[in-house]
Formats: structure tokens, sequence, C-alpha cells
């Protein structure tokens, strides 16, 4: 028997700060899906019809990403994540799962640590962790390799973008750097929210049953066992064939891992 067709709904919800876009699907127990650093609702589109299966998936694009609007504010971490709260708010949503990537995981994180009564379980995916000062002097001063003088993104090269994904080509390349166009000085200053933020404070906080992936070849995955030891009883899988983003790279890995873990 064919699969049924699974529909996308494609909206934007009014939120304090602006609208803030998002796709959702299905029927079930709501999941609420963040991408990362200067990405888009894209960043999951190998995998929300599958996890719409069994789950109200529900995309966003974080304020001053994708097509959600740019606040005149600077944002925190914790007003980043405070933004995921009040969506859920909207949207009626007492309770849900989280899938977070990169900067997706430390939003998720803050979420979880300072309202973990709305969250059922955690994925945490390739989450950064710079536990110390060095170790964000350090990201800092690498920053400027990456933003113009104007504090712009400089574009993605297929050689660059090998960096984070191990699956390239030059159509995945332009996607990419549309998004990157889109979010603009926001992918600074998100960059310098990440940086100031404690995030080994928020991750001892966590009490959620949590799952941390990382890709295999994810240049962060230096900081896998730190994370998994922060975080009591949780579980650590590693997706082959993979870079920062393991759901672009090698899907059906991913979602052998990660559906399971949601039921």
């Amino acid at each position: 028997m064919p699969r049924k067709a699974v529909k996308i709904e494609d909206a934007k919800v009014t939120l304090p700060d602006g609208k803030m876009h998002f796709l959702s699907s299905g029927k079930g127990s709501p999941l609420l899906l963040l991408h990362p650093m200067g990405s888009s609702v894209y960043a999951w589109s190998k995998v929300i019809k599958s996890l719409a299966e069994e789950h109200t998936v529900y995309a966003l694009d974080a304020m001053g990403q994708g097509d959600s609007d740019k606040p005149e504010k600077d944002y925190t971490i914790a007003e980043f994540a405070n933004t995921v709260v009040n969506f859920m708010k909207v949207k009626g949503i007492n309770k849900a799962s989280l899938i977070g990537n990169s900067i997706g995981a430390v939003f998720a994180t803050q979420i979880a640590a300072s309202n973990p009564d709305i969250v059922d379980k955690l994925i945490l995916v390739g989450c950064p962790c710079r536990e110390t000062e060095q170790e964000r002097k350090e990201n800092l001063a690498n920053m400027k390799n990456r933003y113009d003088e104007k504090s712009m993104p400089f574009p993605r090269t297929m050689e660059t973008l090998k960096q984070s994904y191990t699956h390239v080509s030059p159509e995945f390349l332009k996607k990419v750097n549309e998004d990157l166009r889109k979010v603009g000085v926001w992918s600074y200053k998100t960059s310098i929210a990440l940086n100031n933020y404690d995030i080994a404070s928020a991750l001892g906080k966590i009490r959620a049953k949590t799952l941390i992936v990382f890709g295999e070849k994810d240049m962060l995955r230096s900081k896998e066992n730190a994370i998994k030891n922060y975080i009591k009883d949780s579980e650590l899988v590693l997706i082959p064939d993979a870079g920062h983003v393991p759901q672009m790279d090698n899907p059906e890995a991913f979602l052998k891992v990660v559906q399971p873990f949601l039921k």
C-alpha cells in the first residue's frame, strides 16, 4: 500500500518581537525542530515528512534568520530560546520534544534548562560546547575569518562547505548561500550571543531524557563526552558518513536513531 502523502503547512505566527516563519506537518505528539546557524527550515527538508508520520512537527526559522523577522534589538541565547517558548504558547503547545542542530541545540539546551516542564524529550545534534573563557576567546578571534568589515558572513565555497557537510554539490551550495544572504548580520549577532553563553551551566540543569547526536566527521565531536557527562543518563550516538548537519548528510541513518528515541 503506497504511503499517504504528507502535507506541509508554510506559515508565520506573530510573537512579541515580530513574525516567526515555520513549517508544520503531521499528527501526534508535538516535535519542534531548531536549525543550525545561518540556515533555515531547509535544514530539515530531508527528514520532516518522515518525522511527521508520528508527530505534529514544527520546523522554526529562528528570529533574524530564514523568513522570520529581524528584530530591532540584539538577542541573547535566553531571548532566542524565549521566542520558541512564546511560539509554543501561541500555538497552544503545553509540552513538546525538541531537536536542535548546532545553535539550535544551544537554544534547545536553554529551553530544557529554564523551562523543564514544557520539554518531553531532547535531542542535541552537533551541539557546540565552549566550556571555558579561553575557548570563547579563541572562537571570537576565529570569527574574523567568517565575516567582513560590516559583520556580513562571507559566502561559502565548495571547500568551506566540506568542513560542515560530507555531501556537497553546486546546487546545495547555492541554497546554503541563499540562506546566508537572508540571515546577513544576524549570523554575526547570533555568534556573539553564543560566545557570551554559559552552556556548561545550562547543560547541567537538563532533566529531560536526552539523546546527543554527532556526525562522525563533525569537527565539534571533541566535546561529545563532555556534553554527555553534564547531562545525567543521556545517550550518545554517532551518525556515519555525516558532518555537522547529519540529517542532511545521512537522513536515513539519522532517522534510524532519532525515531525510536522519540517513541
